[in-house]
């Protein structure tokens, strides 16, 4: 079944706001999507409250940065909770998927067939 992905590893902050607002985009009147969870208002402030922080994190204070950084988990949990979102009215329609704006997560490809162990030896210990 394909699926989609939130794809936020080793996303930067400012990154992650990108990602938000394209997800948003594609979403937004979205008839495929009629009512996500977490709605895409609740996802669209969490985005600018990172925009914000972002901002105040800029003068490098230890506090400014720790509120970043919390807002950047709590849009970051948003994303992955809209991505599950997406693939449970997808039901595995890549297509409806797609127009999320999320990418499509790779399907690992099985092992055929694996081959018998040539040239065994074997030995007794002391």
């Amino acid at each position: 079944m394909k699926i989609v992905k939130a794809g936020l590893e080793g996303l930067k902050a400012s990154d992650l706001v990108g990602k938000s607002a394209h997800v948003e985009g594609e979403m937004t009147g979205n008839p495929n999507f009629a009512t996500p969870t977490p709605s895409l208002v609740d996802v669209a402030a969490a985005r600018a409250a990172l925009v914000a922080a972002i901002t105040a994190a800029q003068s490098g204070a230890h506090a400014a940065i720790a509120t970043k950084n919390e807002a950047a988990k709590t849009l970051a949990t948003m994303l992955v909770k809209l991505a599950r979102y997406v693939n449970s009215v997808a039901g595995g329609d890549v297509d409806k998927a797609v127009s999320s704006g999320f990418d499509l997560a790779k399907v690992p490809d099985p092992i055929d067939k694996l081959e018998a162990p040539s040239k065994l030896e074997g030995s007794t210990g002391s």
